[in-house]
């Protein structure tokens, strides 16, 4: 008897593919017979991916995106396909894979900082090998990474401070004098080298002789959890936090105003970023904001923008072209100072897929851990997000009722949801729910009994 897709068996940690998931064609035709080694073809997404860090190579225009999951990857034609260069070192060690910070020194070296405690990775030949470097380190996840002009490299660690080296990542030394919080989030350097870090919980640290000693600096900074900094070219400092937006220093630090004007309120700041002409973009859980005031007053540019929750943005300097990295929706580029923004993701793995499903008609469906529902009607070929009315997208699992074709989606934290419409709307269908974390779904199909 064919029973339902969705079972328990395809709970998170069976069912975490890497750049697109397989068709499971067995599930579509369970008297499928043997086939040959070539059984199973990637399809075209849906794309899920947990973009964490980014870098621009700018001598070379090669954009390296850290995923939370599965590495590195790089674009060597400005996002139109990516190749994945750093898997980790250690095949034992998945922590290696989780990247949380990426840096490009001046000489083209590349730095990446992981949750792999005491070690921070290096490739000396543009990411084709890679070096694990640690000596100093003690056992300290790494959070954040800049680079000085004079090519010091300086790791914001969480719950270890700041490390500091001066001989390319061979060797470091700690950074605490002054510090009165271990966990740093935020780096930014200004035109004179005074470097400002932003920590959980106790703001912004300003040191002004190369990280040897380091001031708190948080007058007038009413929310201390900074998230991201940056510095324009009139040295004005801008501090994103976590749930009170974003404030303004124009006097290197000293002091500290909000600029939130048309901004949502509580709003989490994962990310900043100033183009040449001096307009700040904001990365959000809401989407992209932009300023062309300084910060006077800011305006959402969200236009084609595939995943609002957006955790990074560099700007490439030789074209202005804007790349953001998106929890679930992997890198999007704008180049058009952010009016229009394009998904750049093929190649690039960690899909969040979560849960899969294929209806009596051939319909595939994917439920994503950040990005909803995917259909496809085409044997995955082509992929097409169908979310109206599915007002929570993180998706654990999926059921279908082969006698009626309703569609029926589990969700961490917002319940059920059905579909009578292959997909096309969404209601929910909680009553009589006592728990909102639906992990697995099965439908008796001989009498429609639904089983969460």
């Amino acid at each position: 008897m064919r029973t339902n897709i969705r079972h328990a068996e395809f709970k998170r940690r069976s069912v975490k593919f890497g750049v697109s998931f397989f068709l499971l064609w067995l599930l579509a035709n369970t008297e499928a017979k043997a086939q040959p080694q070539d059984f199973w073809k990637p399809a075209n997404g849906p794309y899920g991916r947990d973009v964490r860090a980014l870098a621009i190579d700018n001598t070379t225009g090669h954009i390296f995106a850290g995923t939370f999951g599965s590495g590195i990857f790089r674009s060597t034609d400005n996002g139109v396909s990516w190749t994945q260069i750093f898997n980790g070192v250690s095949p034992n060690q998945p922590t290696e894979r989780e990247v949380l910070a990426l840096t490009v020194t001046q000489n083209g070296h590349i730095f990446v900082g992981t949750n792999q405690r005491g070690k921070i990775f290096r490739s000396t030949d543009k990411g084709s090998s890679w070096t694990a470097l640690g000596n100093g380190l003690t056992f300290f996840s790494i959070r954040s990474l800049a680079v000085n002009a004079i090519g010091h490299i300086f790791a914001g660690t969480i719950d270890g401070g700041v490390f500091r080296s001066i001989d390319n990542g061979v060797n470091w030394e700690s950074l605490k004098r002054g510090f009165t919080n271990n966990t740093i989030q935020s780096f930014a350097i200004n035109p004179l080298e005074h470097i400002f870090v932003g920590s959980a919980d106790s703001g912004v640290f300003r040191s002004t002789d190369n990280g040897d000693n380091w001031r708190t600096i948080n007058a007038g900074l009413t929310n201390t959890n900074v998230l991201s900094l940056a510095i324009n070219s009139a040295g004005h400092v801008f501090v994103g936090t976590k749930g009170g937006g974003i404030f303004r220093s124009t006097n290197n630090g000293d002091s500290w105003q909000p600029v939130n004007t048309d901004l949502p309120s509580v709003l989490v700041v994962y990310a900043m970023a100033i183009n040449a002409s001096g307009q700040i973009f904001a990365g959000t859980p809401k989407g992209i904001f932009r300023s062309t005031n300084n910060g006077g007053n800011w305006t959402a540019i969200n236009d084609k923008l595939p995943n609002f929750d957006v955790r990074v943005l560099v700007i490439k300097k030789s074209t202005g072209d804007i790349w953001a990295g998106t929890a679930g929706g992997g890198v999007v580029r704008s180049t058009d100072n952010g009016n229009n923004w394009k998904a750049m993701n093929n190649g690039l793995a960690n899909a969040g897929v979560e849960a899969l499903a294929i209806n009596t008609s051939g319909h595939l469906f994917a439920g994503l851990d950040s990005s909803g529902v995917f259909r496809s009607i085409n044997n995955g070929n082509i992929w097409a997000r169908i979310n109206t009315g599915l007002t929570n997208a993180k998706v654990l699992s999926l059921a279908i009722n082969r006698s009626t074709g309703h569609i029926f989606v589990g969700t961490d934290g917002g319940n059920i949801f059905r579909s009578t419409d292959n997909g096309d709307t969404w209601a929910s269908a909680n009553n009589g729910l006592t728990n909102n974390r639906i992990q697995a779904l099965a439908i008796n199909n001989s009498d429609g009994h639904i089983f969460v």
